[in-house]
């Protein structure tokens, strides 16, 4: 499907994050440091890289790491600080919140592929099993 704007006809294809600005493959997953990123804002949460599914994907996450997991899955095209609310009342109830900067997003690696609804559920999977646990709370919302 596709929708007109004021610049024309845009595709589905061409709202995908990696889309417009996908560094080349040699470079997507470079770190990104508090310095070079404005998504790493500082509060009662930690922030930290998680390696899932071949990637590096940024969390931010708060309350006991032996808490049940729940993750917290920010909508297209967001970031994890739209869950910083709930992530803080989460955590302080006894949670280990977790809202991961989802694949394309925020300071998470940014590949070329892998946008597909099979590869991102993959990916949720696969950071369940990167932080601990065998099984998660997921909330999601877009």
């Amino acid at each position: 499907p596709s929708r007109t704007t004021s610049r024309g006809p845009r595709t589905r294809a061409s709202l995908r994050p990696s889309a417009r600005r996908s560094p080349s493959p040699e470079t997507y997953s470079d770190p990104v440091t508090a310095e070079e990123s404005s998504v790493l804002v500082e509060g009662p949460w930690t922030h930290r890289d998680v390696t899932a599914s071949g990637l590096r994907f940024h969390v931010a996450e708060h309350g006991p790491a032996d808490g049940p997991l729940v993750l917290l899955l920010h909508g297209f095209p967001e970031f994890w600080w739209s869950w910083r609310h709930q992530l803080v009342a989460l955590g302080d109830a006894g949670f280990h919140a977790v809202a991961p900067d989802l694949r394309g997003y925020g300071a998470t690696d940014k590949p070329p592929r892998g946008y597909d609804a099979y590869t991102l559920s993959a990916d949720i999977a696969a950071l369940v099993r990167a932080l601990g646990a065998d099984d998660a709370v997921l909330v999601g919302h877009d």
